[in-house]
């Protein structure tokens, strides 16, 4: 088994792309962290986008939105109560971006300055 395989490797012993954020939020069964059951917001949407008006409705209970008869106006309610949701529990949506290119003279500059030379 290589090293690849071995960092892969659950309790199941099966194989896992855990690449796919969907794939990883079955994993981690998102749906029970949160009622929202995902932290990915174009995910949420997708699945906002599917659903009937009573699927939006009994999420919309769930969650805490104030639910309605229009089916683009509830959309657009749940879709900012889960920017809200997200941003008031922190979640973290992507890894940042270094503010310095590693190669660059002022990122050299400063491992000098704090002796990581």
């Amino acid at each position: 088994m290589s090293k690849k395989d071995k960092e892969l490797e659950f309790s199941d012993g099966k194989k896992r792309d855990v690449h796919n954020s969907r794939h990883l939020e079955e994993l981690l069964d998102m749906g029970k962290m949160n009622p929202y059951g995902t932290i990915d917001k174009e995910l949420f949407a997708e699945r906002v986008e599917a659903m009937g008006v009573e699927a939006m409705r009994s999420l919309a209970i769930r969650v805490g939105v104030t639910p309605t008869n229009r089916q683009e106006e509830m959309r657009k309610r749940l879709l900012n109560n889960f920017d809200s949701y997200i941003s008031q529990n922190r979640h973290v949506r992507a890894v940042p971006k270094p503010a310095l290119d590693p190669q660059s003279k002022e990122y050299k500059n400063i491992e000098h300055l704090l002796g990581f030379d």
